[in-house]
């Protein structure tokens, strides 16, 4: 059921810093034009029924049940309704993994309509935070589960999406080894690990990684870790020692060494004076 309808869920005593969920709502709109003002965090709208134009910025995109819509932090949208009532539910978002797990979902300021699966799991995760922002007790840990199950499908839309566009087996097993890196970077990983959950034996991992991104899965693992690292140094104020083993090294002198052997300069140096390192190999998929 939607109506008009908005909740506050979260204060900057109660967010979860990776991901959290600010505010929610729904509404039914029937006027020609609707400018949601929300423009301090992320916002995914989805339009259960109906369908209209949407103007992001400067861009316009037509947009139809059962679809959504993102507008970045610091962006106007204008909604316009074309011929019926369109029921249109959203929620505020934010926190240092944000951008990061929209990046790998496909959606971004170019590209920021997305679709729903089959059996309307979007929609349905949607209204779950929608009622479960109206209880007095335990909401906020149901509304962020909700929220990642919310990322979760639209990986797993993005990702089929992606590999029924390629026939090229080479470029499954790539793909489904970074994903199994991306997963699993903190833990004590080892490239025959990825082979076997691959599927394929270590040396022919190894020359469809190197054909493809230029570079070894072990060489590949390792910059992925150490551009994990440099995020948690400019967005966290962990220590140094909790962000190495977050990227799965237990003695910090170890990772400080292969951190500056990779980046070029040592945690330190970076976190007082971030420079730009260009990790666009992490990026193909």
């Amino acid at each position: 059921m939607i109506d008009d309808f908005k909740m506050s869920i979260c204060s900057q005593y109660t967010f979860n810093l990776s991901l959290h969920c600010y505010y929610c709502g729904s509404k039914k709109v029937e006027e020609e034009k609707w400018n949601p003002q929300y423009t301090d965090n992320y916002t995914l709208f989805y339009v259960f029924n109906g369908k209209g134009n949407v103007k992001i910025g400067e861009n316009t995109f037509q947009i139809n049940s059962p679809q959504g819509f993102l507008v970045e932090p610091k962006t106007q949208a204008d909604f316009h309704s074309i011929e019926e009532p369109c029921k249109i539910a959203w929620i505020g978002f934010y926190g240092f993994l944000a951008k990061n797990y929209l990046g790998r979902t496909g959606i971004s300021v170019e590209k920021p309509i997305f679709e729903d699966d089959k059996e309307g799991a979007i929609g349905k995760l949607i209204l779950s935070i929608l009622e479960d922002s109206k209880r007095d007790h335990n909401r906020y840990c149901r509304i962020t589960a909700s929220l990642y199950m919310i990322f979760s499908k639209l990986l797993d839309i993005h990702d089929t999406k992606k590999l029924s566009l390629s026939t090229n087996p080479m470029e499954y097993y790539v793909h489904k080894a970074i994903q199994y890196i991306d997963t699993n970077y903190s833990e004590k990983l080892t490239v025959t690990q990825i082979a076997d959950y691959v599927g394929i034996n270590r040396k022919y991992l190894y020359s469809i990684f190197k054909n493809k991104m230029s570079i070894g899965p072990q060489q590949y693992l390792v910059t992925y870790r150490m551009s994990k690292a440099c995020q948690f140094l400019e967005e966290t104020d962990l220590t140094i020692a909790q962000i190495a083993r977050i990227v799965s090294y237990d003695n910090p002198f170890n990772f400080t060494k292969m951190f500056k052997k990779t980046i070029g300069i040592s945690p330190k140096e970076y976190r007082c004076n971030p420079i730009f390192v260009d990790h666009k190999v992490l990026n193909l998929f």
